[in-house]
């Protein structure tokens, strides 16, 4: 009796992308991601972070909530049973699987239903934590969650039910009491809910408020009021999810504090139209001096229909003195068809090689000439 063979299950990583700067995906993190099989993500992770696992099944799995129903691309919404079905089938194929969160898991990520689901189904799993938008979006809001000199204390809690009811389920008393910091989690569509709530417990209409839609990558936006009138200021402003709101005496070391919006280049929009492949060091240096930069390339690099002239010219390389390499692409692209042909530097010996820019004769280096 032939016996069939089992797979092995794979493990599944629940790991925190982060508030949505790539810059704050944890070391962990982004080896996980290199060396996914699988990757199931959220809306809220910023699709860079794909580009690092290129060779992954990506599975898109935003779920539904009354106050983020828009998808950018038209994709729709998965259940969190479906978002907890796939990963168990995906690691019961063997795959190593990536579950790939905003923030942190553990932080209001609903990864720890996603873990009891996996314990549960004995499919092994790890957690790697990630940087919670709790505290990272009020600091580069220039807002310190906690400072001695006006809170020793943060609360967090979420501004949304699980179905999506305005009447959310805190003691408004207790939080209105406990004072230091209040930081609230997708609390935009129930700003007004939560404010009169904490009026009504006891907090004064005057304290400070922040409110930080899409924080720390280049569209942040932040609009500070007082408890009284925040929520009218928001609607005013169309705040939008995913916006972090930071209630206390911090917001006022804003003013003194803010860096994130000083930057050269903040409330620009750069359109980058350099070939794909080469675009990523300048859009890096440009979002690094507070741009949003958008991509689109209206140069694209393909191959000649022919290589028979190139081939020639190659072959013969005796009979001209000089060689002279216009572009990085050029290199590449002739280095390529070298190595198809068999040979490589020392090719070029019986030549003088010129280049046009400091990238070409770089690139030359890169493959062992000097121009």
């Amino acid at each position: 009796m032939r016996k069939t063979k089992k797979h092995k299950a794979g493990i599944v990583s629940l790991v925190g992308a982060g508030p949505g700067d790539t810059g704050l995906m944890t070391l962990k993190g982004f080896r996980a991601l290199q060396t996914a099989e699988a990757v199931v993500y959220d809306w809220l992770i910023n699709p860079e972070l794909l580009a690092w696992c290129p060779n992954a099944e990506k599975i898109y799995a935003g779920k539904h909530t009354r106050e983020s129903t828009r998808k950018s691309d038209g994709r729709g919404c998965a259940s969190q049973d479906a978002i907890n079905r796939t990963l168990a089938r995906l690691a019961k194929k063997g795959l190593k699987t990536v579950r790939l969160k905003g923030g942190d898991p553990f932080v209001f990520g609903r990864g720890g239903e996603e873990a009891s689901y996996l314990q549960k189904h004995g499919i092994p799993f790890e957690v790697i934590p990630g940087v919670s938008a709790g505290h990272a979006v009020p600091a580069y809001a220039g807002i310190p969650v906690t400072d001695r000199r006006y809170a020793s204390s943060v609360t967090f809690v979420t501004g949304h039910t699980r179905d999506g009811n305005e009447q959310i389920n805190l003691n408004w008393k207790a939080l209105a009491a406990l004072g230091g910091t209040l930081v609230s989690f997708m609390g935009v569509k129930n700003l007004n809910s939560i404010t009169q709530s904490l009026i009504r417990a006891g907090l004064p209409s005057k304290t400070p408020v922040a409110v930080i839609e899409w924080g720390t990558l280049a569209k942040q936006r932040v609009v500070e009021g007082v408890l009284g009138t925040i929520a009218r200021k928001v609607k005013t402003k169309k705040i939008e999810s995913p916006a972090i709101t930071v209630i206390g005496q911090v917001n006022s070391l804003r003013k003194e504090l803010r860096w994130f919006e000083k930057r050269p280049l903040s409330d620009k929009t750069v359109l980058v139209t350099r070939a794909r492949a080469q675009a990523s060091g300048l859009k890096k240096m440009l979002e690094e001096e507070g741009a949003r930069v958008l991509e689109f390339p209206v140069i694209q690099i393909e191959p000649p229909r022919d290589f028979t002239p190139l081939d020639r010219a190659l072959q013969s390389l005796a009979v001209f003195d000089w060689v002279v390499f216009t572009s990085a692409n050029a290199v590449q692209s002739v280095f390529d068809r070298l190595r198809h042909l068999g040979r490589d530097a020392r090719h070029f010996a019986s030549v003088s090689i010129a280049a046009v820019g400091t990238a070409t004769a770089e690139a030359l280096q890169n493959q062992g000439l000097t121009a």
